[in-house]
């Protein structure tokens, strides 16, 4: 009976790397490289990439002579009929390992074949399939990482290791399937957006602002309306002029002309200049009772002053004004603050 020296049996186990953990949940297939960033597995119709017995592949390992082989990018494959081959990509570049089934055949003395990433050193210590003696077929899955970066990126390393320097044997490589970057932990390319969710609830209300007030109403007691005063005449002076201004609603009590006032400096123009007026044109405001004007600006007048509206002394105000005696063009613009005592 043939016996086989103990030194050529390895342990069956696939040649790489770093150690690969793999898990089967309800989420599918998920890997992860201890030594290296996740990465997930892509399956392959089979193809073959590696037939030595073909002329174009040969020849067949010799013992202890370590044959690397390019798996990624355009590489030659053998067609469908067994014989032609054809350059094709199986495994993109940048991919980290390869999943295939490798076979030995007609092995001229017992031994082992190793399948290794292509940047491994030394004698094996590690078989990926046994052949018991000579002329065996023997086929094995591996899975075998592949270098990313140097002179062997993309390789993988064969090994055949018979029981004499001499030794020789065929080799087939058919690969399943490969790794590539960007699996379970790390950051691959964005999937297509998932269905719309359901809608979430309505936020609360915005906060109530205060009520309006129409033209008939009264106005409540201490509610600010406000206003703005565009008044420009370009025809001949004459001795003077009034601007009428109609409050939004009617005042609780009719005002009086002490109580119509230009805030304090205003203009040199104005006549009555009121401290109490302490608001500014771009946010007027008045005491109780008053109205209060802020005069933006002004030109070719002598005075100006406020005055009640003596028809409407409760719906609004009128401004008086002299213009300069040879004027053709006197202009005012203000704006204006009623609060309601």
């Amino acid at each position: 009976m043939h016996s086989t020296p103990p030194r050529l049996w390895r342990s069956r186990w696939a040649a790489i790397g770093a150690a690969v953990a793999v898990t089967l949940g309800a989420g599918g297939l998920a890997t992860t490289f201890a030594a290296s960033a996740p990465s997930s597995l892509v399956a392959i119709s089979p193809v073959r990439v590696l037939d030595t017995r073909l002329p174009a592949m040969a020849p067949a390992l010799t013992s202890a002579t370590p044959r690397l082989l390019d798996v990624t990018g355009a590489i030659p494959t053998v067609g469908a009929d067994g014989a032609t081959l054809t350059n094709a990509t199986v495994v993109p570049d940048g991919a980290t390992a390869i999943v295939a089934n490798v076979t030995i055949v007609a092995p001229t003395t017992a031994g082992f074949v190793s399948v290794r990433p292509g940047t491994a050193a030394g004698t094996p210590t590690t078989s990926s399939l046994n052949a018991a003696g000579a002329g065996v077929v023997v086929p094995n899955s591996v899975t075998v990482e592949l270098p990313t970066t140097g002179a062997s990126a993309g390789n993988i390393q064969l090994w055949f290791q018979g029981t004499d320097a001499s030794a020789t044997a065929n080799l087939l490589v058919d690969i399943v399937g490969y790794y590539q970057a960007g699996g379970t932990g790390a950051t691959g390319p964005a999937g297509p957006a998932g269905p719309a969710g359901p809608a979430g609830p309505a936020g609360p209300a915005g906060a109530t602002g205060a009520r309006g007030v129409s033209a008939w109403e009264t106005i409540p007691s201490g509610q600010t309306v406000t206003g703005e005063i565009v008044w420009d005449y370009s025809a001949a002076a004459t001795s003077s002029d009034r601007i009428g201004v109609t409050l939004p609603a009617l005042a609780p009590s009719a005002l009086s002309d002490a109580l119509v006032n230009f805030d304090a400096d205003a203009s040199s123009a104005t006549t009555d200049d009121d401290a109490t007026c302490a608001g500014t044109t771009g946010a007027p405001t008045a005491p109780a009772g008053q109205v209060c004007i802020y005069l933006i600006s002004s030109g070719n007048l002598n005075s100006v002053e406020g005055r009640r509206n003596p028809l409407l002394a409760r719906n609004g105000f009128v401004i008086s004004m002299t213009p300069t005696a040879t004027s053709t063009d006197t202009f005012l613009y203000a704006t204006w603050a009623y609060t309601a005592p």
